[in-house]
Order: C-alpha cells, then structure tokens, then sequence
C-alpha cells in the first residue's frame, strides 16, 4: 500500500518482468508531474495576487513607494517589477510549503487520504447543496432542509474524516 501505483510497482520491481518498462513509466510520470506542476498553481496565484490588488486598492498608502526618505507615485515600470516579484514570491512560498507538506508525511498514501478526505468532501457533499439552495424558491422548504442536513453531513464526514487522516499521519511520529 505505497499510495500509488508507480510507487507500488518501483517497491515491487522484483515480483514483475519488464524492469525497465516500469522505471520507464515511473520515469515519465515524474516528468509529467515537474511540467504540469507550475500550470496547476496559476490559479491560486492568481487569486492571491487578486486579494493582494484589493487590498492595496483600500490601501492607498500601499501605492507609495519610498526613495531616499521621500514618497513618489509608483511608476508603471515599478508596478510591473513589484508584481513579478509578487508572483515569483507567491510561487516561492506555495511550491516550498507543498515541499514541507509532501517531505513531512513518509507515506503517500496518508497525503492522498487526507487530500481525499478535505477537497472529496467539499466537491461531493458541501458545494452541490449551496449551489442548489442558491436557486431554490423561498417556498420550497421541504428541499432547503434536505440540503442544509446534506450540508450538515458533509460537515461532519469531513472534520471526522480530516481528524482520521491528521491522527495516522502524527501516529507515524509517535504522537497520539
């Protein structure tokens, strides 16, 4: 039980013919994951970069920038370098807490289930029934309870299921 199947087959590369076929596809799945990676955090940094924006933007002061000891307008060219070194740091921060995260956790598997546990819950039970309160007439209170006590369910699979995953991952460092 190593989490995955790649991981599976490389420790159990000895029960199976084609050797190289296997560090082939292992090979090639971790390529596959070094490329894509940095298109899967453009979202986020998107969005952190959208409630950075807002936050400067009720923040006029945020806007000054101080040269020998005097406040200048920003000027567009220094706009643009704040924001790649914004992005660049944002990047920096994410790809290095997901390092501490995967490095922490010895088993793969545990991450998987706890990935499972926190965003499956989301997507299967919490979301579908706020977005269809969202269209639902005030009248319809027969429905609105369903999807409150669907809510409410998911709730809990959710706080039990993460507490699960938390629980046998710090068992792993002998924490009970």
């Amino acid at each position: 039980d190593d989490g995955s199947i790649t991981a599976f087959l490389v420790s159990n590369i000895t029960d199976y013919d084609g050797k190289n076929v296997i560090l082939l596809v292992n090979f090639l799945v971790s390529i596959a994951i070094f490329l894509k990676y940095p298109l899967q955090l453009v979202p986020a940094i998107d969005e952190i970069n959208k409630l950075l924006d807002a936050l400067e933007e009720s923040n006029p002061q945020l806007e000054m920038i101080v040269v020998d000891g005097e406040a200048e307008k920003m000027t567009e060219s220094d706009s643009k370098k704040i924001f790649t070194r914004r992005y660049v740091l944002i990047r920096i921060c994410i790809v290095g807490f997901t390092y501490c995260a995967a490095m922490s956790v010895p088993n793969v598997s545990d991450l998987i289930a706890l990935s499972g546990a926190m965003s499956g819950t989301c997507v299967q039970m919490i979301i579908p029934p706020f977005i269809a309160l969202a269209y639902l007439d005030d009248n319809e209170i027969c429905w609105r309870i369903f999807h409150y006590t669907v809510i409410f369910i998911g709730i809990v699979v959710f706080v039990i299921g993460t507490i699960s995953c938390l629980m046998n991952i710090l068992s792993v460092y002998g924490v009970h």
